[in-house]
């Protein structure tokens, strides 16, 4: 399983299947039935997505965020979507394993996420504190040491 950030390319196909946005996206509608190839596109161009892809074939999605240049580092996991026939092989845990490496690294030291009522089991699982944020919802934490 490779994890790397996405770079989008000038000239995606949105009717190519295996193109890397449409994968991505499809991957990301799992979550959010509204998610758009533009949005994947624009998260690419930014250098917000991340993918997880085996043989050619993207498993895992996320939107990674690290503001490694504040006074206090911290980096936001915005969506993270495994693909529902790939999902309970390690795929998210694969991912949530290189955020945290990264952050250590890069002396993060706080990951962040904003967690759906199903997949709060699934970030305490991976060494995150939830924290019930009034008006926003859960916000899973994870110190990075």
């Amino acid at each position: 399983m490779d994890i790397y950030k996405l770079s989008s390319s000038a000239e995606w196909d949105e009717e190519d299947p295996l193109d890397p946005i449409v994968q991505s996206t499809k991957v990301m509608q799992v979550i959010n039935k509204n998610f758009e190839n533009e949005l994947t596109d624009h998260l690419a161009q930014i250098g917000a997505l991340y993918v997880a892809e085996e043989q050619g074939v993207i498993k895992g999605v996320a939107q990674f965020e690290p503001l490694a240049h504040l006074d206090f580092p911290v980096a936001w996991l915005h969506y993270l979507a495994v693909h529902p026939e790939y999902q309970g092989g390690g795929i998210g845990s694969d991912m949530i394993n290189h955020f945290s490496r990264f952050c250590l690294r890069a002396r993060i030291r706080e990951l962040y996420a904003y967690p759906t009522a199903d997949s709060i089991s699934f970030y305490e699982q991976h060494g995150f504190y939830v924290q019930r944020v009034s008006g926003v919802g859960p916000r899973a934490v994870k110190e990075i040491k």
